[in-house]
């Protein structure tokens, strides 16, 4: 598998952007393991089959990622039903790649949305 995160650190220095110094991790060991995808669709926490498929996307970068299917109950603002899932990645390498891959993504019809934890 292409390793689509590996070449975003390879040669990060500290900038400047607007007047102010941006401080860039010293090494990738500072940079995040973990995500949380939100907007997951009901069927994930409900139907196993469907839990499978959302969570093949994620094996795919790395076979041992740890799920934490977080649901929501939240029907006041929204008449959908959805919630979030913390994954947790032996890498910051992987997290990207999986960020990558799912920010903006269609599953079920609801577009996740995906964030560094």
């Amino acid at each position: 598998m292409v390793d689509l995160a590996s070449t975003m650190y390879d040669d990060i220095e500290n900038s400047r952007v607007g007047g102010k110094t941006i401080v860039l991790p010293a090494s990738k060991d500072e940079l995040p393991n973990c995500i949380v995808i939100t907007n997951v669709p009901d069927e994930v926490f409900n139907n196993i089959e469907q839990r499978a498929n959302f969570s093949r996307l994620f094996t795919e970068v790395e076979e041992g990622v740890h799920f934490d299917f977080l649901k929501s109950f939240n029907l006041i603002f929204s008449s959908v039903i959805s919630g979030r899932v913390r994954l947790i990645f032996s890498s910051p390498e992987s997290a990207t790649t999986a960020k990558l891959i799912v920010q903006h993504l269609s599953f079920n019809g609801q577009t996740l949305k995906a964030f560094f934890a």
